[in-house]
């Protein structure tokens, strides 16, 4: 299991000074997110067996963060434009959305260059509104986003997960934590295996759907906000319960006054800090 450098920190001063770690993780409205099921079956008639020549019914690669260097788009796209190459997943698309700022541009451009032989199976969402937000996930198979940094999160896979929307991400970070068996990991964080993470789940229809049901599961049991507020409530009262003071003691006094009550923080939920 992996963490965000700022996790461990924190997570191994409470463990030193005796304090119970809960671990709360974000989550997201799952009814706001909920998509039709997606299927490869367009794409696959069954397990590793390509659809008829001519089907142009292929899935859809989603990227949904700051289109950036440092967010990796560079590498999703040289491995989408392998996989055009090979043509071993016929009728393959990629949607591009989370907007990018001026210093950005001429990145944008280098992108545009890459994906420039197959442009026309690039989805580019450039107008981008909280509203149709969730719209996004509707039109993906999946969720991929390189980071180059570990992520401590990333807000975009609770929200994928509840629209049933699997993740092949570098295996990074907390990524496995967070993703688990809702999708494929991959390593080193380059395009040739990038390239493999995505035909492997992509030409696998059995494994794509357990992947699926799992992003379900997880969205439904732990990235979900309803879920979130109970376990900080849970939290709450054990700290107020646990407290020495007859009387409740303020929020900005449990810590250091209720040593064996659990501490919830920002780095020991997993949100970025």
């Amino acid at each position: 299991m992996k963490r965000d450098e700022k996790t461990i920190q924190y997570t191994a001063v409470d463990e030193r000074a005796g304090i119970p770690i809960e671990v709360v993780y974000p989550g997201v409205n799952v009814e706001k997110y909920q998509s039709p099921p997606t299927s490869l079956g367009r794409a696959l008639s069954s397990v590793g067996q390509l659809p008829p020549e001519g089907d142009e019914g292929g899935p859809t690669i989603g990227f949904f963060y700051r289109m950036s260097y440092e967010n990796g788009l560079d590498i999703l796209a040289q491995s989408f434009v392998k996989l055009k190459n090979e043509n071993s997943i016929p009728g393959l698309k990629l949607k591009i959305g989370g907007g990018y700022t001026r210093e950005n541009r001429g990145f944008i451009n280098h992108i545009r260059n890459i994906l420039q032989p197959y442009m026309d199976d690039v989805i580019w969402s450039d107008n981008y509104t909280l509203d149709e937000h969730p719209a996004f996930y509707k039109d993906i198979s999946l969720i991929c986003v390189p980071l180059r940094f570990n992520e401590a999160v990333g807000l975009y896979l609770c929200e994928a997960f509840a629209a049933g929307r699997p993740a092949v991400a570098p295996d990074t970070g907390s990524f496995g934590e967070i993703i688990q068996n809702a999708g494929v990991l991959y390593s080193p964080n380059d395009s040739e295996h990038l390239t493999e993470a995505l035909k492997k789940i992509l030409l696998n229809n059995t494994l794509y759907e357990k992947c699926r049901e799992n992003a379900l599961r997880l969205s439904h049991e732990r990235y979900n906000d309803r879920v979130v507020a109970g376990k900080l409530l849970e939290i709450y009262r054990a700290s107020l319960t646990s407290a020495p003071s007859s009387s409740p003691p303020a929020v900005s006094e449990l810590a250091p006054t209720a040593p064996s009550s659990p501490i919830f923080s920002a780095a020991s939920s997993g949100f970025p800090l």
